[in-house]
């Protein structure tokens, strides 16, 4: 990692490496294109949805659901006509320049809009190639990942700059699309920004009703009670989150850690469990975990209740846990739901460039090492599937993944910005 940081400032030139990514995303643009990725799914349940189908009760592909808003399939429905290659070539051109912008959030955050041309770029490009794997996984399924994590990012810009009205409805249309946003609105009750928080709410309320406009009153109260006996938390099927082996978060971490046969059709024949509890016991276990990492943000949350962090960074950092919990907490989570750990990364890495790589002072090498080893690890653990994708059963099987999410965790407690070796100011 470090010699990494060293080659990309000094010896790379700026332009041709531009112009080398630029290349490789047109590559990945012709060969993504070609697989149908989950927005087949989204595609066939709008399709549905105009022909008075249940939309959340139905199986796409076979196998699985169709677990976003009415308002989502609404929305999509004109690209029902389009066909489906041209489609998915849209909404990955969507999801670069939604990528761009979180880019651009964290080089502001991070005050990095004030460094050379080589430092800002090898912050980002450093921190893009740790979640490559994520983003990639986003990219090819066709998911919605890169979308919400967008919204919130720019929900949470606009209210800095006082905002009301716009941030209120990108939160809104995030939580209406995949309901984890909604994490977002008690940290802004924390923060004191309560306006905005009721005004989320207002707008939820009529994005919520706004498909009554296009297929009634009546089967759009239906769906959404149905769409809401899919996802509750407390079914069986989220308790024992064990559906599918590539399921991540903490409800399969502990299923597959406290319970000795999960009846996971896909499990292999290797023992993971340290217990074996009833599944009650393990509903209790699940509830006290995430009430756990919802305490545990006020480790990250650096000013009191109701008072502003003072410097852009200080908000990056309390916003960065956040959204690691996010698909932590939450049942049914993919890998590609963990590129929600992609401004985490960006912090660390902008942390280690200032007090590792710029900071040569002896005192400071066992820091140094154990930081690299930390992130080298983390850089394994969540890019397994690419880099030695033939035992991604095994790494599934383990939960590699959520243990590789719990070392960025560890690490970013252990990197606050107070221990930036220079302030960062606003």
């Amino acid at each position: 990692m470090k010699n990494l940081f060293k080659s990309l400032s000094l010896n790379f030139e700026y332009g041709k490496l531009k112009i080398l990514l630029f290349i490789f995303w047109l590559v990945l643009v012709l060969f993504d294109s070609t697989a149908k990725g989950d927005f087949e799914i989204f595609i066939q349940a709008s399709k549905d949805l105009f022909d008075s189908k249940n939309i959340y009760t139905a199986f796409y592909n076979n196998y699985f659901h169709y677990y976003y808003s009415v308002l989502f399939a609404v929305i999509i429905y004109p690209l029902t006509f389009l066909n489906f290659y041209f489609v998915k070539v849209i909404w990955m051109i969507c999801n670069y320049i939604f990528t761009y912008r979180i880019l651009k959030n964290g080089a502001l955050f991070l005050n990095l809009k004030d460094e050379n041309n080589k430092a800002k770029f090898t912050v980002l490009f450093v921190s893009f190639l740790l979640v490559f794997a994520l983003w990639h996984r986003n990219i090819a399924l066709a998911q919605v990942t890169i979308f919400v994590l967008f919204l919130m990012l720019e929900s949470f810009t606009l209210i800095l700059k006082n905002h009301v009205l716009l941030p209120a409805l990108l939160l809104a249309f995030g939580i209406d699309f995949k309901i984890m946003p909604i994490v977002c609105l008690p940290y802004f009750l924390y923060r004191g920004y309560n306006k905005v928080v009721f005004t989320s709410l207002i707008f939820l309320l009529t994005l919520l009703l706004l498909p009554s406009v296009f297929i009634g009153i009546d089967f759009n109260l239906f769906l959404l009670n149905e769409r809401w006996n899919l996802i509750n938390p407390s079914n069986t099927e989220h308790i024992l989150d064990v559906a599918e082996r590539s399921f991540h978060s903490i409800t399969t971490f502990l299923s597959v850690l406290l319970v000795e046969n999960t009846h996971e059709v896909y499990a292999l024949k290797y023992k993971r469990n340290l217990l074996d509890i009833s599944q009650e016991e393990l509903r209790y276990v699940i509830l006290f975990t995430r009430l756990f990492f919802v305490l545990l943000s006020f480790v990250f949350l650096r000013a009191r209740i109701f008072k502003s962090p003072s410097k852009k960074i200080d908000w990056w950092y309390e916003w960065s846990y956040i959204f690691i919990a996010i698909p932590l907490i939450f049942p049914h989570q993919q890998h590609y739901a963990f590129y929600m750990v992609f401004p985490a990364i960006l912090y660390l890495v902008n942390f280690g460039r200032i007090n590792y790589f710029n900071d040569k002072n002896p005192s400071k090498s066992r820091e140094r090492y154990m930081y690299f080893v930390g992130m080298s690890l983390i850089f394994l653990l969540l890019n397994s599937h690419f880099l030695l994708g033939t035992f991604r059963e095994y790494y599934d099987h383990y939960k590699t993944l959520t243990y590789g999410v719990f070392l960025v965790i560890v690490i970013l407690a252990l990197c606050p910005p107070s221990k930036i070796k220079y302030a960062v100011e606003n």
